[in-house]
């Protein structure tokens, strides 16, 4: 049941992580701002920092076949600590007598 619960709170972190990203708006600058801030910063490559994917095997309950799950350091963190505040929420209501139906 524990693993159960867990594999549903990790999918699902991950399906709504995606739905939820942030989408910054692009900004607008005048000339004169672009040119300060070329001159001011040195000349770097554009090449942007990635992150390393680490892939976990997950066993989903009731087959013995494993599912290969990759994601990056930030994800999985986020993962477990989404699953830990959605596990803190059901033992609190459950102590409380929650979940009426």
């Amino acid at each position: 049941m524990n693993k159960t619960l867990f594999y549903i709170i990790l999918a699902s972190t991950f399906t709504l992580g995606a739905c939820a990203g942030n989408t910054p708006a692009p900004e607008t600058k005048t000339a004169a701002a672009t040119a300060e801030t070329s001159a001011a910063e040195p000349k770097q490559a554009a090449a942007p920092k990635r992150s390393k994917r680490i892939c976990k095997r997950m066993a989903p309950t009731g087959s013995r076949l494993g599912k290969k799950v990759c994601g990056t350091q930030e994800q999985w963190d986020r993962a477990a600590r989404d699953s830990a505040e959605a596990l803190r929420g059901v033992t609190r209501k459950s102590a409380q007598g929650g979940y009426e139906e």
